[in-house]
């Protein structure tokens, strides 16, 4: 029977600490998946989700377009 999970925790990281630690996992010895690492480093939560979050130098309609694509899917 279908049905949905949900979380009702998360974790932020910067999008940039993501990629250094998903990087480091895949050239450890022994490799770890990106989400298994992931899950290990963000106390268990068990998804992620990347929010865009606007930066000083994002001038507003630009990050307006990118919150219209993010609320698409």
């Amino acid at each position: 029977m279908p049905g949905y999970t949900t979380v009702t925790h998360n974790n932020y990281i910067h999008f940039t600490c993501h990629q250094t630690a998903a990087k480091n996992d895949y050239e450890n010895k022994k490799r770890i998946k990106e989400w298994d690492g992931a899950t290990i480093r963000n106390q268990h939560t068990n998804c992620n989700n990347l929010l865009p979050v606007r930066g000083g130098a994002i001038d507003e309609k630009s990050f307006a377009n990118v919150i219209d694509r993010y609320f698409e899917y």
